[in-house]
């Protein structure tokens, strides 16, 4: 269970064959799905010189080698497909090679000059999925919490590395995995990376989402020659394009706000960024206390995720009134939810979320709790850990049957 959780739904699609992109941010689990899936297929890694590697045999092929395998196997896997050569994208693109076709990569952008534009040479010859985190929807349908701990450890397992660890080791590891995987990320995109980079991650992940605030934190520690948010803009743009920032728009407004893509890596840079945790060498049961106080802040992301996961829809933030979840289609409110996890609500705390709820014209106005029989009568949904297990496992085997 630990390390063999993969996407069920993904798991479906690859096994249904055809020729297939997959995309997504490292340490995704994307090589592990496509081997569990396609055990029997023939599996290749493009190393940094464009040679193919053959794990199996422990041998690498040249381009000229590499093309004879190509038109002799049927079924081919080929990881970190964007370091191929020139060669092997003009013979895909005149309509050679396996019918059965798997391309992986770990970049989030610099693929796209492959498939996306006029001269790409892949341009509508695959199906394009990106493995993003692993999903809400799928993890508990897969782990099937009952207490609020056992929930609570789901928020962190979105990561894949993280699945099984305990708490302790993923924050003991969380800066190392962080800044290893930022630092491979940018050198897979081209990217020169330094120390602004590390200090907008942090400053995000200690509450400054707006590019104002974010360029006021590194100008205080002497990172920019003056305040100016327009400094900031192309590495907020690179830290999106890599996957480790998220843009979300606030309602009603222009504006935008940014915020950390993973739960882990934001644990880390909020932890050193707040008490200089990993420099010092706090200990972890300091660490646990830290992560015990956030986990409110974590679960609303978490079920925000789990929402649109089960309605669609966008996020976005809203400021007045404050609310935790709001999911727009087009530009309207589509959902509307409250997180109250650690809270014993009064008769009067529910009569304030519903009035605070009631401000939006929303399809959907749910109260998100642990335990539902705790809480008092009320028109709105409330839905607490029995209820998202149920919704998970009844949308998971839906799409499955798809």
């Amino acid at each position: 269970m630990v390390n063999n959780y993969v996407s069920r739904l993904l798991e479906r699609r690859l096994k249904k064959g055809g020729r297939i992109l997959l995309y997504g941010r490292r340490k995704t689990g994307k090589t592990t799905l496509v081997r569990k899936a396609l055990g029997d297929w023939n599996y290749f890694y493009v190393n940094l010189d464009g040679s193919f590697y053959d794990s199996e045999s422990d041998v690498s092929f040249s381009w000229t080698q590499f093309k004879r395998i190509l038109e002799k196997e049927e079924n081919i896997i080929i990881d970190e497909f964007h370091r191929a050569p020139d060669n092997f994208f003009a013979f895909i693109h005149a309509g050679r090679g396996p019918k059965n076709l798997v391309l992986i990569t770990s970049t989030l952008h610099y693929f796209r000059k492959f498939v996306e534009g006029g001269e790409a040479p892949l341009l509508g010859l695959f199906l394009p999925i990106m493995v993003p985190l692993l999903r809400p929807v799928e993890l508990l349908a897969h782990f099937k919490p009952r207490t609020k701990e056992e929930f609570e450890k789901l928020v962190l397992y979105q990561e894949p590395w993280a699945v099984g660890k305990s708490l302790e080791s993923i924050l003991l590891s969380a800066l190392d995995f962080s800044t290893s995987l930022i630092h491979s990320a940018f050198t897979e995109e081209g990217i020169t990376i330094g120390e602004r980079y590390f200090h907008i991650l942090q400053a995000v992940a200690i509450g400054k989402y707006r590019p104002s605030e974010i360029s006021s934190y590194l100008f205080s520690h002497n990172l920019l020659p003056k305040d100016n948010p327009a400094l900031i803009m192309k590495y907020l743009d690179n830290l999106v394009r890599t996957g480790f920032l998220e843009r979300i728009e606030v309602f009603g407004t222009k504006k935008h706000l940014y915020r950390h893509s993973s739960p882990v890596v934001e644990l880390a840079f909020y932890l050193n960024g707040k008490y200089a945790f990993y420099e010092i060498g706090r200990s972890a049961n300091f660490g646990l206390k830290v992560l015990k106080e956030r986990i409110p802040y974590f679960m609303e992301r978490f079920i925000e995720r789990l929402l649109v996961d089960l309605f669609g829809g966008r996020s976005a933030k809203v400021f007045e009134p404050e609310i935790d979840v709001l999911l727009l289609e087009f530009r309207k409110p589509k959902v509307v939810a409250e997180v109250k996890w650690r809270e014993k609500l009064s008769v009067e705390n529910v009569k304030r979320v519903e009035t605070k709820l009631a401000s939006f014209n929303a399809k959907r106005k749910i109260l998100i709790v642990p335990y539902s029989e705790e809480i008092p009568e009320t028109d709105l949904e409330v839905w607490d850990i029995n209820t998202m297990v149920r919704k998970a496992r009844t949308s998971i085997s839906r799409d499955i049957r798809i």
